[in-house]
């Protein structure tokens, strides 16, 4: 099965391509040979076949040793080949970053037909995979995935993670020193009437529109962000995938965003959000958008525009 992981940026794609990696292919008590591999540890934990720990990266070394305190020659091989098998498998994971997202085509000003995207990496990687799953995590726009699916048919499973874009537009704004342009993104063609409004950034805008056209596919699951960190956990083609790391702080925020992005966040970046929310919530202030097809960015998600202080705000008491 091909797993692609998309959606809306800052939602932590690669630790959640991960651990549907880790659970579709077993990979937290993997058994090899004579042995169970702990892979759910970056520790490395091995056991033999009575559940006795026979090597621990940075502790105990008996797989390598006989009684006497020689080199167990069948032990080190064992122990090479465990290593050459956590190397295959941690090749079950390809990251595409935002190569993948043609917008243009998704709104209409290019045909389907005249798609640009060289996508036969991700069928290459797909072809030679070595497990029974891989997993993929970027950007991707409905028409990639379409032209994807029409090849592999219902072994392609999609992972859409959406987020209030007033959120994640935030928490994205370490990746620019100043408010990108429109311009710089996709659209090639779509710029704004106002250029005071000029700011939009390109991986939000190509995430967004992404995101909006996969949730009606059959063979795309949609999740909300939000509803991962209050219940730190999500269901995916009838599994449960538990993500233990996303800690809630407010149910729009993780602890890590608070306590780890939001305090490096300067007073100009914070700025930028409210310029956000007015454009991408009136879609009609950029030229030659075609508000027919999306009035909005926050409607389609069933999300309203955030304020800075709302995001931040801390839980109540009650």
């Amino acid at each position: 099965m091909l797993v692609i992981v998309t959606g809306i940026e800052s939602v932590g794609k690669p630790l959640i391509a991960k651990k549907i990696s880790e659970k579709l292919n077993s990979f937290d008590q993997y058994k090899f040979n004579d042995y169970v591999i702990n892979f759910s540890d970056d520790n490395l934990d091995i056991f033999d076949n009575t559940g006795k720990l026979v090597y621990e990266r940075n502790g105990v070394h008996l797989l390598l040793h006989n009684e006497d305190g020689s080199l167990n020659e069948k032990g080190l091989n064992d122990l090479n080949q465990i290593f050459n098998f956590r190397q295959l498998i941690s090749n079950t994971i390809f990251s595409t970053k935002n190569e993948f997202a043609d917008v243009r085509i998704d709104l209409g000003f290019n045909k389907q037909e005249d798609i640009f995207v060289d996508y036969y990496p991700i069928l290459r990687f797909y072809n030679n995979r070595k497990v029974d799953n891989v997993v993929i995590y970027g950007t991707f726009s409905k028409s990639i995935l379409d032209h994807i699916f029409q090849l592999i048919g219902t072994d392609l499973k999609v992972l859409n993670i959406i987020r209030n874009p007033s959120t994640s537009f935030l928490l994205d704004t370490f990746n620019h020193t100043m408010p990108p342009v429109l311009p710089d993104s996709q659209f090639y063609n779509i710029v704004p009437i106002d250029p005071a409004l000029s700011y939009a950034a390109t991986p939000i805008v190509d995430s967004l529109i992404g995101s909006i056209g996969l949730m009606s596919f059959e063979y795309v699951t949609t999740v909300k962000y939000e509803d991962i960190i209050i219940n730190q956990q999500f269901e995916f083609n009838g599994d449960t995938i538990l993500l233990q790391d996303y800690i809630n702080f407010n149910g729009i925020l993780s602890k890590y965003d608070f306590e780890e992005l939001i305090p490096n966040i300067t007073d100009d970046k914070i700025s930028w959000i409210d310029e956000f929310n007015k454009v991408f919530a009136d879609m009609s202030l950029y030229y030659n958008f075609p508000t027919t097809t999306y009035h909005d960015l926050f409607t389609p998600f069933g999300y309203q525009p955030l304020s800075y202080n709302t995001i931040i705000q801390p839980p109540s008491d009650n």
